[in-house]
């Protein structure tokens, strides 16, 4: 399929030109700012670069995007940093580093309808729905931009062979995470596990983050395992398995068993038409893996229930409840949608509704994505995404590789039944993890393999990436 939008720059022979124009316009800039502000010449310095990698080199700097997954700004930089007074920049630069590979390969169509279903459900919800006291349009905007991101990354015209390392990037990202954790908290800028009774490995994300990137990088293991026979994928997903049951992230760890069913089927079959005692032997060697990294993780689990409080703001104390406050906090929810329940609140009531007197103290999210669109933009709405994504997500599957096609399945499901508890989409990091698996997994190998390298790789530009 040719892509159906693109930035070409035609007017260049080629990019060498525009690279030293660029170049000489920015050291004089950077040279006037050093005698005045060193932090901003840096800051220019900075933007330059990320421009001139753009230009040239956009796969490049979308990978830098996928690392930059690995960290939650306020959490490293504390609640004194810019990410906090300026919330928006944390994701202005996932932005910045994803969008400009989308204009280099183009978009499919079909796959935008998701975000043509927004625009649709936002124009629902602002002529018939209630708005949410206090909602204000700049907050809209902003929730319409961490909603689309993640769809914006599925929408790209990816092809397998030419864009598969993304994956492999995306594999590093809970390592990464948790390597940075562990030089942050060398020196005393903070905590490799949190406070909490368990202790959770958070490296230096948000826990349940690191949870859900542990599960979207044993994703990408998985489908370059099975279409690339990828020789770390083993290892490194074995890994990312270790580091998400170190988060005690019930959500994610259930996620984790639906997305490895068809791999375990597969396994299981495979070993039973084996000749002789041998398959028999590897499949009691898998149970028994399986009962001890059981053994270690389900204790951790049940402390995680047992220890599972919230201060209840009806009863003024602090009860016991097993999702940790969800509860609570979509019953608040609920009775703030009730107002509208067929056009809901609004786009961008969710983030404030934790504003409201009587909510549940600590949550300024729902945690649950159907709840959210109740919310947000009623049961009309919320029909409209879902089918919409549900309509768009399938082809994808039917279109990709008989290798993948049952793994789709399962992330699907998986994701499906994991947005109950968790941010999967609201949350743009989350979004894009697991959009950018299901997006590059199920694309086709269009690309010839006997082309030249460099041909396969080539810019928009005119440069390989």
């Amino acid at each position: 399929m040719k892509p159906n939008t693109y930035i070409r720059l035609r007017s260049f022979i080629s990019a060498d030109l525009l690279l030293l124009t660029f170049a000489a316009a920015a050291s004089v800039a950077i040279g006037a700012m050093v005698t005045k502000s060193p932090v901003a010449a840096v800051a220019l310095l900075v933007v330059c670069t990320s421009i001139a990698i753009a230009l040239t080199r956009p796969m490049l700097l979308f990978a830098i995007g996928i690392v930059l997954l690995a960290v939650e700004p306020v959490k490293v930089f504390g609640a004194g940093s810019v990410f906090v007074s300026h919330p928006e920049a944390y994701k202005l630069a996932l932005y910045a580093c994803f969008l400009p590979l989308l204009f280099n390969r183009g978009v499919v169509p079909r796959k935008c309808a998701p975000l043509v279903a927004y625009a649709v459900v936002t124009v629902l919800s602002e002529a018939f729905g209630t708005r949410l006291p206090g909602l204000t349009t700049s907050q809209t905007a902003a929730s319409l931009a961490s909603l689309s991101l993640g769809w914006l990354v599925f929408a790209i015209n990816w092809d397998w062979r030419r864009d598969h390392l993304l994956l492999k990037v995306l594999a590093w990202v809970p390592i990464v995470s948790v390597l940075v954790g562990l030089a942050l908290q060398a020196v005393g800028i903070l905590s490799l596990f949190s406070h909490a009774s368990p202790p959770r490995l958070g490296g230096a994300t948000i826990t349940a983050w690191l949870g859900t990137f542990g599960v979207c990088a044993v994703m990408a293991c998985l489908a370059l395992y099975r279409r690339e026979q990828w020789k770390w994928a083993k290892w490194i997903g074995f890994t990312d398995i270790v580091i998400l049951g170190g988060t005690l992230t019930r959500g994610a760890v259930l996620a984790l068993g639906i997305v490895a069913l068809p791999s375990l089927v597969r396994f299981g079959r495979r070993q039973l038409s084996t000749k002789g005692i041998t398959g028999i032997a590897r499949l009691g060697t898998a149970g028994a893996v399986a009962i001890v990294g059981s053994a270690v993780q389900v204790p951790g689990l049940q402390a995680r229930d047992e220890n599972a409080i919230v201060y209840n703001v009806a009863r003024g104390a602090v009860t016991h409840e097993i999702a940790s406050g969800r509860f609570e906090a979509w019953a608040f929810t609920y009775e703030q949608a009730k107002a509208n329940l067929a056009f809901g609140r609004d786009i961008g009531a969710g983030p404030i509704v934790g504003d409201i007197p009587g909510s549940p103290v600590g949550f300024t999210a729902q945690h649950n994505e159907y709840v959210r669109m109740l919310l947000e933009v009623g049961i009309i709405g919320g029909v409209i995404l879902l089918m919409t994504m549900i309509m768009t997500l399938v082809p994808v599957i039917r279109r990709a590789p008989l290798q993948v096609r049952a793994d789709l399945v399962a992330a699907g499901v998986a994701f499906a039944l994991y947005s109950i508890t968790e941010n999967t989409l609201s949350a743009p990091p989350l979004a894009v993890a697991f959009l950018l698996v299901f997006g590059i997994a199920g694309s086709r190998a269009s690309l010839s393999p006997l082309a030249p390298r460099d041909t396969m790789t080539r810019s928009a530009y005119g440069y390989p990436l």
